[in-house]
């Protein structure tokens, strides 16, 4: 059995981590697989969304100078 305490953003490695103790059955070995995509998916969205709206504010105040 598996116990997930964290789950981080690794800038050095710019790869999502876990921060887990135990060992993760094979049903956990898949279910925290699925979860990895999935917060990588969403921390991928999050950085779209936040491009968009740096966009956003140098357009509406005329570009960077």
């Amino acid at each position: 059995m598996v116990e997930i305490h964290a789950i981080e953003w690794d800038a050095e490695r710019e790869a999502v981590s876990l921060i887990m103790s135990g060992e993760p059955t094979e049903a956990e070995s898949r279910l925290i697989n699925e979860l990895m995509v999935e917060f990588a998916a969403f921390l991928g969205r999050e950085m779209e969304s936040a491009g968009e709206y740096v966009r956003e504010l140098i357009d509406k105040n005329g570009g960077i100078h």
